[in-house]
């Protein structure tokens, strides 16, 4: 059963080339992205709440305003891409909370279709988020001109395309060979396209051809539901991973705090330290952006960001300095003089109170249905946030977590993430934790303000370091945002299945910051 699932998960991973079957999903405005000339396109729905698009080859991404899964008869390849734009989303039709309504309708309600552009111009589009209670737009997005569009197949790398066509013409050689020879042949080919997939380089990243096909291997085995972990990165691979930036050092690092920062194995969080601080003044110095997306509050006493981080920076470290906290709830973006702003640059919107009922209503449904007492678990409520601190009973604990997401599943939009944690210390308690933001949200928010400041960032510029890649919501949701970006791990495991994510040789956060040493040193040259 394992083979044959990982047969189809190879044939369905290599039956396209790369730049026909991926969807990018962009993040917010700010991103320059690249686009393609105009082919037909196909609306996605159940996105992530992205908002900076692009003509991509095979999608078309609108997160902000969801749509049905639909074929799109675009312009004639010579059209200007915004006219593609244009046609795309006045053809697709839209589902929205009141009812159905035309995407012609919306389109031009929130679109500024007026500018002209030529046919070799790439269009970028912002989105503002919808309130999650009305389904619609607030408020105009814009659309901004960006680069000239290359060929389209241009982005598929050699080995792509060539295990395309080995796999392509299995099929071909099957039915011309004798039926001896055919099974084998075309057995032979498929294998030969699925070496080429697992061999593949990412672009600008000269790691071992044997760490690839031992990363991507295990991701057709955590594919096919067989447990499975990424290989850590040896010496030799973390050289080649920071070569990609010798030449042209990030300009902007976003990291955790807690297990990625600063060390938080005794669950009660440590405040940065001197040394720590120093090495945030140097990154900014060298022109890195040092940033920080944490699950942790603003506020919050001796456990809250600014008394462990904040308040201990030199106001010129201060100065401008961007954090989201509270798993993507909030972004501040700190003074001129690096006064703390008296209210977040960008915020979700709060749990109501008829949503907290319905979540404390289904834990009361899985605790029932696991047989884990109620009495054994206790509930820690914030704004964007419900959390269920469970009884240090492990195994029963993961019974009952599994009841929850299973009545959790489909009754809440996607604005919603469930998780259950076990911390790396087995006497502290595990948890479920419901957010109404994930890091996602705290990545788009990021880029939106440092749009805003005059600093579009493209992924590749991007360093993203985090300790848990192995639930949905947590650091994974920063790597599946910026799926361009180089993420470092420094956490025990990390799935496989996200291809941007490299597991450091050493866990902890001293990895982070010997990994911020040698970005620092390969700004300077040496």
């Amino acid at each position: 059963m394992i083979l044959s699932r990982l047969l189809i998960a190879s044939l369905l991973l290599n039956s396209v080339s790369p730049a026909f079957s991926q969807t990018v999903t962009a993040p917010r405005a700010g991103v320059q992205l690249p686009g393609t000339p105009v082919v037909p396109l196909t609306l996605q729905p159940n996105l992530p709440s992205a908002s900076a698009l692009r003509l991509a080859p095979a999608s078309l991404a609108l997160p902000a305003l969801p749509v049905v899964k639909a074929p799109v008869a675009v312009a004639a390849p010579q059209a200007s891409p915004r006219a593609a734009l244009q046609a795309a989303v006045e053809s697709a039709p839209a589902m929205l909370k009141g009812g159905e309504a035309s995407a012609k309708t919306e389109a031009a309600r929130h679109f500024d279709l007026s500018a002209k552009p030529s046919a070799s111009d790439a269009v970028e589009a912002s989105i503002p988020s919808a309130p999650a209670s009305s389904g619609l737009l607030p408020s105009a997005p814009s659309l901004a001109v960006k680069t000239p569009v290359p060929a389209p197949r241009a982005n598929a790398p050699r080995s792509a395309k060539l295990g395309g066509w080995l796999l392509a013409g299995s099929p071909l050689l099957a039915a011309l060979l004798p039926a001896a020879w055919a099974l084998p042949a075309a057995l032979g080919l498929a294998a030969a396209a699925g070496a080429y997939a697992l061999l593949r380089r990412p672009e600008g990243i000269e790691v071992s051809r044997s760490y690839l096909a031992r990363k991507r291997w295990a991701a057709l085995l955590a594919a096919a539901g067989v447990a499975a972990f990424a290989p850590r990165l040896s010496e030799g691979d973390r050289s080649a991973l920071l070569g990609r930036f010798r030449n042209h050092p990030p300009k902007a690092v976003i990291m955790d705090y807690d297990d990625t920062f600063m060390d938080n194995s005794s669950g009660k969080g440590l405040v940065v330290t001197p040394e720590r601080l120093d090495l945030l003044q140097r990154l900014k110095a060298a022109g890195i952006r040092p940033i920080f997306a944490t699950n942790r509050p603003l506020d919050g006493g001796p456990h809250g960001m600014s008394n462990m981080l904040m308040d201990r920076m030199d106001p010129a470290l201060r100065e401008g300095f961007i954090i989201s906290v509270g798993g993507g709830a909030e972004v501040y973006r700190y003074g001129e003089k690096g006064e703390k702003p008296a209210a977040p640059a960008f915020s979700e919107t709060p749990m109501s109170l008829e949503e907290r009922g319905r979540i404390q209503e289904m834990m009361r449904q899985a605790s029932a249905a696991s047989g884990f007492p109620s009495s054994d678990w206790r509930e820690d409520g914030k704004d964007h946030e419900f959390t269920f601190v469970l009884k240090n009973d492990r195994p029963a604990a993961r019974k009952l977590a599994a009841e929850f997401e299973k009545l959790f599943k489909g009754r809440f939009g996607p604005e919603f993430n469930v998780t259950y944690k076990e911390p790396p210390k087995e006497s502290l308690e595990p948890y479920i934790r419901i957010a109404k933001a994930t890091k996602t949200r705290a990545i788009e928010g990021i880029l939106k303000l440092l749009a805003e400041e005059g600093t579009a960032l493209k992924p590749s510029e991007v360093v993203i370091f985090g300790d848990d890649f192995t639930q949905p919501g947590y650091d994974s949701a920063m790597a599946r945002a910026l799926p361009g970006a180089v993420v470092y791990a420094v956490g025990k495991d990390a799935d496989p299945r996200l291809d941007n994510v490299y597991l450091s040789p050493v866990v902890g956060p001293d990895s982070t910051a010997a990994f911020l040493e040698d970005l620092l040193r390969a700004r300077s040259g040496r």
